[in-house]
């Protein structure tokens, strides 16, 4: 048969009520189509298929035409109307319809992976703050912080780091913005023990923890005045001693060592 057989057949047994055989034939019109290199998304032989296959109680048929004609909004709706819902969802993405998608993945218990479409779908569309904030619902901590970050919300994007955490670029982000405090505990549970050292001091810090830090961060002359301060004389001690000859705080490391050895009677080391 040709191509206008199957439209002209199709439509009288629409008229005479036949929606099943009228389905069917605009159906095989638009596989005709096809062969003939004629056939396009949005066919009107796929569309009047699909609709009277719906019409005749078939929607699982219906959704198969429209898919192989690439109309997916009407696909996305029948899968939506049945309740399958991932089903639903995987086809409005396939329609450009994130928005549905998400609210489909949600029905179908699968919120996490709506929220990450609706992250993509955003950035693509150059939300990236939307974006970030989806991505964080998702659970996706780095990605969220990432995007903050390239929005210049340098405190979230600290935060978010934190929690993901990636330690070092939280200390980064806070830094920024100037929190301190937090700068010096990423700093700190990174292991960057100097640098947390030099955030916490202008906060005011408790003293033995910046001598600790000092300590661990290998800047011994600084620990040490701390520890003599803190009447720690064994540990200002210790790490005094370990100051570098080279260094240009060895005298002053010195100096204290040789107060430290009068405290304690050792007049001769003192000397020395």
């Amino acid at each position: 048969l040709e191509l206008k057989d199957y439209r002209h057949a199709a439509e009288l047994f629409e008229k005479a009520g036949d929606d099943l055989k009228a389905a069917e034939l605009y159906e095989a019109g638009f596989q005709r189509e096809g062969r003939d290199g004629a056939a396009a998304a949005g066919s009107d032989s796929a569309r009047n298929s699909g609709r009277l296959y719906e019409k005749a109680g078939l929607p699982d048929r219906a959704a198969a035409v429209y898919l192989k004609a690439g109309m997916f909004p009407e696909a996305a709706a029948i899968f939506e109307a049945g309740g399958d819902f991932l089903k639903a969802a995987e086809t409005y993405l396939k329609a450009g319809n994130a928005e549905q998608a998400a609210a489909c993945f949600e029905r179908g218990g699968d919120p996490v992976k709506g929220y990450a479409t609706l992250s993509r779908f955003s950035y693509d569309q150059g939300l990236v703050k939307e974006a970030a904030m989806y991505a964080e619902k998702a659970g996706d901590l780095m990605q969220a912080a990432t995007m903050f970050q390239e929005e210049g919300d340098f405190a979230k994007a600290g935060d978010l780091f934190f929690q993901a955490g990636f330690y070092a670029e939280a200390a980064e982000n806070f830094s920024l913005v100037n929190d301190l405090a937090r700068a010096a505990e990423a700093h700190e549970r990174a292991g960057n023990y100097l640098q947390a050292a030099q955030a916490y001091e202008p906060v005011g810090s408790d003293k033995e923890k910046l001598a600790t830090l000092y300590e661990k961060g290998g800047d011994f002359y600084p620990a040490g005045r701390l520890f003599v301060k803190l009447g720690q004389l064994d540990r200002a001690l210790n790490v005094l001693q370990q100051v570098d000859p080279a260094s240009t705080n060895y005298t002053g490391a010195s100096l204290l060592v040789g107060m430290i050895f009068l405290k304690r009677g050792l007049v001769d080391l003192a000397r020395e």
